[in-house]
């Protein structure tokens, strides 16, 4: 089996979770699998590459185009990089038996090789531009609008199409109902050997272990305002840490990320028990951050597949998190984690989510309990191992069915 994967990243492993983290583990795991891999990507600004990854291939854009608008550049830089990569199919050693694209941003490319070389392609919908519930897309509308064309493309035209949860499927086929009999689902998976308990021991913060914990993206969905709502119902004397990620899906800040850290800023005045660390996203820094929290908090109220829950309980930590997307499945309430029944537009939300931190808090014995509980959870039913060979089997059957 030789694999082609395209996508908009190359491996960001100063960030946790994410698109690009999800490629770097398959990539890491499927040679082992299969005869060849190499995953083609952007070579631009919106790439955050730390090491150097076996079968990685960059692709800079055909012409470097100076153009103001900040959009207008982008749409461009899309554009003239799906054309390198395409200029690519005509060499001799383009040697694949299968196209598995990761973004919309290289459907271009990704039909182009389907037909020109007479591959099957497959398409994960790591999210779904048409329900764009965490409002990412503040001040790109064009982006939007563009990104919304792609998909209804690669939906039409991918052979098979990849879901990365139960609830991703059923929102993707609310709006595109006719993929129904190609759409899988394979969920995505955590490092158990980057994040794991004794990642505490790492060194590389001074913060004192017990606190509570957040990371995430400085955007709406991930339930920011929430949490500083909770606060208050729970006692100074409580550490409450946010690592937030300021950057939109392009690399450039998020519009309203000066609105979050300024919110966390008057926090601090009033709980100057509060840390805010900001875009230190290190794997070896969050899993040192996870490992040494009381408990996580991940009250997002969009989450196709979410990664918090996942690292959290690899490194032993206990998660509250809502009962939405793929959080509901990994985390199950009272046995590895906690989930919060009420709405988070409900008045009692905020109030449930302070009882459930201090009933953490006051009880280590049960926080404890819960934490190996999710480690042995992951551990069994999320390995990237496990993921890996789920890929191989769908690109087995696909191309069988050709």
């Amino acid at each position: 089996m030789k694999v082609l994967f395209q996508s908009r990243y190359q491996y960001p492993l100063v960030e946790s979770g994410g698109l690009g983290i999800v490629v770097y583990e398959l990539m890491r795991e499927m040679p082992s699998l299969c005869e060849k891999l190499e995953h083609w990507t952007w070579d631009t600004h919106t790439s955050r590459s730390t090491e150097s990854v076996r079968g990685m291939v960059g692709h800079k854009p055909l012409a470097d185009v100076e153009i103001p608008d900040q959009q207008l550049a982008l749409l461009f830089d899309l554009e003239l990089t799906n054309l390198s990569m395409m200029r690519r199919y005509t060499d001799r050693s383009f040697d694949f038996d299968i196209v598995h694209a990761h973004t919309w941003e290289v459907s271009l490319a990704a039909v182009i090789a389907k037909y020109l070389k007479k591959l099957p392609l497959v398409y994960t919908t790591h999210d779904i531009m048409q329900n764009d519930a965490h409002d990412e897309l503040n001040d790109t509308s064009d982006i939007y609008e563009h990104g919304v064309l792609c998909e209804k493309i690669m939906m039409a035209e991918s052979d098979r199409i990849v879901a990365v949860s139960e609830d991703n499927r059923d929102t993707l086929l609310s709006l595109y109902p006719e993929v129904a009999e190609k759409t899988v689902v394979i969920p995505n998976g955590v490092d158990t050997k980057n994040f794991h308990p004794s990642a505490g021991y790492n060194g590389h913060t001074e913060l004192q272990p017990g606190y509570v914990f957040f990371i995430g993206r400085a955007v709406p969905s991930k339930g920011i305002e929430a949490i500083i709502e909770m606060l208050q119902y729970v006692p100074d004397t409580v550490t409450m840490v946010f690592a937030l990620s300021t950057k939109r899906w392009d690399g450039e800040k998020h519009p309203r990320a000066e609105e979050y850290v300024r919110k966390i800023e008057e926090l601090i005045l009033r709980r100057p028990n509060t840390r805010l660390i900001i875009n230190e996203w290190r794997r070896e820094v969050v899993a040192e951050l996870y490992a040494n929290a009381a408990v996580t908090l991940a009250p997002s109220t969009y989450e196709p597949c979410g990664m918090v829950t996942m690292e959290s309980q690899a490194c032993c930590t206990p998660v509250i998190t809502n009962n939405v997307g793929f959080m509901k499945t990994s985390v199950r309430h009272g046995v590895d984690g906690l989930i919060i029944s009420s709405n988070h537009e409900d008045e009692s939300y905020s109030r449930e989510m302070a009882t459930a931190v201090m009933s953490l808090l006051d009880d280590l014995d049960l926080a404890s309990t819960l934490g190996e509980a999710g480690r042995l959870h992951v551990e069994r039913a999320h390995s990237w191992q496990a993921r890996s060979k789920d890929h191989m089997e769908l690109y087995r059957q696909l191309i069988r069915s050709c």
